[in-house]
């Protein structure tokens, strides 16, 4: 499944918003790799460096938003954005709009999350 394929049967508006948030991703460091899983009813898109269990952030749409996932939640400046769910992994974002603003600040979040999996990842591979 592509990511097209992932977004094919979502409102427009949440394809917008699925599409500049893969594109935040994937723009904020040339390791960061994706992977798309799912069915008929949920399907996610995660983006990883390194191995695919060091995950940054996974895109989910839903029927009116889309939940962008973010690991190492705990460790960031979350920049006044509300995480939602109760994972100990990690927690996500519900996204119905993007604001230049909001771009800006989920840039910052996913750099400094980033930075985060790229350790992890330095770390694993000079173990090997």
């Amino acid at each position: 499944m592509s990511f097209e394929d992932m977004i094919a049967d979502q409102s427009e508006q949440v394809k917008k918003i699925a599409i500049d948030l893969r594109q935040l991703i994937l723009k904020t460091h040339p390791l960061i790799t994706e992977s798309i899983h799912g069915g008929a009813k949920v399907k996610l898109a995660s983006y990883y460096i390194g191995s695919n269990f060091n995950v940054a952030a996974v895109i989910s749409p839903s029927k009116d938003h889309c939940k962008l996932y973010l690991h190492h939640f705990d460790k960031i400046d979350l920049l006044g954005w509300t995480l939602h769910g109760k994972g100990k992994h990690s927690r996500h974002l519900k996204i119905d709009v993007l604001s230049a603003v909001d771009i800006t600040s989920i840039q910052n979040i996913l750099k400094e999350i980033t930075d985060i999996v790229l350790i992890k990842a330095n770390n694993k591979s000079n173990k090997i």
